[in-house]
């Protein structure tokens, strides 16, 4: 018996050794595992949620046409017959409730018949919709960096082998994407069925154009009378509508200067638009569109501009627990703003006064780093990190920038607006630094001048580029196309067309013309 439990206690003791060693061989292969490896892993499995996520909206949103399909069809049997129909649609919780009251009082002669149906129906509990929402917004709100690093602990953490794997597919994913720019010997183009144009409400020329980032009905417009209208698309069929919800005034307080540029907050619940920093006056202003019969609008206190217009105004998308946005204007400087604990109150930062001899006219965020790039009237592209608080390159191009613009679907890959005829647009690689990848451009019969009003925009799929003229057209770039010219052109106004941009989840055009109206443009 005493053998038997010597060799026994033997065994234990080998079984417990081997297990220890292979705990620390785990534990060595683990720490071998680098954390860009976690992070490239974790990003691409947020992509996909973010891609189930927006399948799921879309088949809603098809869901809820096909319901108001079928309701129209059956009211149009009932009116033949004589009878009453009943639906048996379930309310749809509204993200918006302060304009859908304000816009069902502009249209209750036609939803009078209905009211009756709704009512009917169940609605959810408070408890219900604030879950919703909640849950909602959590959703559309990107994950910063930080975030995803100080989760990557409690991720099951995956092999050598999965690493390795998901490094090089998602490399060779978007070396595909910037492999296929300027080789197409045919371009992709657009069967336009449909434009209607309409007033724009604004008593002065148009200025700025901007879609709601998370309620994909709604749009804004700016323009040199001082005020930014409130838009709301009420049709995505072949001739599609818009109203207008509210009009807000957005003159500066001493001097009645108009919004130079406008902006969307990433939460989609205000408005925010840069001015001038002459004669000590307000910089930024905001209004919040989701309080109930709010319709003044908040100054921001910061001042940092020194003097001159205060040319551009970007969210960025790399947010630090908190959104924040970036100014450049005509003292040479960039300036980073962020959104404090307390109520509408906004902290800035200047990043750089020096790197830029002339007027900045633009700048973005990277999505796959915290830096800002920026260009300006003086020919330079300047990337400043915020990390190391440097300067990572900078280069001159050849002509006077005007506007930059980052890719949708590649983080790497940007495009420049320049003030030279026929060869406007470059597209240039973050990792190449200052190569070209692809330009074009197109010319103008009326004037050479290069307006910096004439704003390019880039269509949600990152393939192709929009454009206003002085010509009176929309002119489009595949920029898998070989070729300089533009691949198609849409003569969509009757003046001057400032901007044309491209609905993120319908075959829809906007665009803003010098002749005071909006365009819609229907497309497959």
């Amino acid at each position: 018996m005493g053998e038997r439990s010597l060799k026994r206690s033997k065994m234990e003791q080998e079984d417990e050794e081997s297990h220890l060693r292979d705990e620390e061989e785990e534990e060595e292969g683990e720490d071998q595992m680098t954390e860009e490896a976690l992070i490239l892993l974790l990003g691409k499995l947020e992509n996909e949620v973010h891609t189930y996520k927006s399948k799921v909206k879309n088949a809603e949103k098809k869901i809820n046409k096909t319901k108001e399909m079928l309701g129209r069809l059956r009211s149009k049997k009932v009116e033949s017959s004589g009878k009453k129909p009943v639906l048996n649609i379930p309310p749809k919780i509204l993200s918006k409730s302060t304009l859908a009251s304000s816009s069902s009082s502009s249209s209750s002669s036609s939803s009078s018949s209905s009211s009756s149906d709704r009512n009917s129906v169940p609605k959810p509990s408070k408890h219900e919709f604030a879950t919703h929402k909640k849950k909602t917004e959590e959703n559309k709100r990107p994950r910063p960096l930080q975030e995803v690093n100080s989760d990557r602990n409690s991720v099951p953490k995956p092999s050598n082998h999965e690493i390795a794997h998901e490094r090089n597919s998602g490399e060779n994913k978007m070396l595909g994407f910037s492999q296929d720019v300027n080789t197409c010997k045919r371009p992709k183009l657009l069967n336009f069925n449909a434009s209607h144009l309409f007033s724009s409400q604004h008593k002065r020329k148009l200025r700025c154009l901007e879609l709601c980032p998370t309620d994909d009905t709604l749009f804004a417009t700016s323009a040199l009378d001082g005020s930014i209208n409130l838009w709301e698309v009420q049709s995505f069929t072949d001739k599609s509508r818009a109203s207008l919800l509210y009009s807000f005034d957005f003159l500066s307080p001493k001097e009645r200067k108009w919004p130079e540029d406008i902006a969307w907050h990433p939460q989609g619940k205000c408005i925010f638009s840069v001015h001038t920093a002459d004669k000590n006056e307000s910089q930024v202003a905001m209004i919040n569109i989701t309080q109930t019969g709010t319709k003044n609008t908040i100054f921001l206190e910061g001042k940092p501009h020194l003097k001159g217009l205060i040319n551009r105004i970007t969210f960025m998308p790399w947010v630090n627990q908190s959104p924040c946005f970036a100014t450049c204007g005509s003292d040479h400087a960039v300036v980073l703003w962020k959104e404090s604990e307390q109520n509408n109150s906004w902290t800035h930062q200047i990043l750089h006064r020096d790197f830029h001899s002339s007027a900045v006219t633009a700048a973005f965020g990277p999505q796959n780093k915290e830096a800002v790039l920026s260009v300006g009237m003086d020919k330079r592209v300047v990337l400043y990190d915020l990390g190391t608080e440097r300067c990572e390159f900078k280069f001159v191009l050849d002509a006077k920038c005007l506007n930059v613009l980052p890719n949708p679907a590649d983080s790497n890959l940007y495009m420049v607006q320049l003030g030279v005829p026929e060869k406007q647009l470059r597209l240039f690689d973050m990792r190449e630094k200052q190569k070209e990848v692809h330009g074009f451009g197109w010319k103008q019969d009326r004037s050479e001048c290069q307006s910096a009003l004439v704003s390019p925009a880039w269509s949600p799929d990152g393939w192709q580029v929009s454009t206003g003229s002085a010509d009176n057209f929309i002119h489009f770039f595949d920029i898998r196309y070989k070729s300089n010219v533009p691949s198609q052109s849409l003569k969509a106004h009757n003046k001057r067309v400032f901007k044309a941009v491209w609905h993120p989840t319908f075959p829809l055009l906007i665009s803003i013309s010098s002749d005071l109206n909006i365009g819609l443009h229907n497309y497959h």
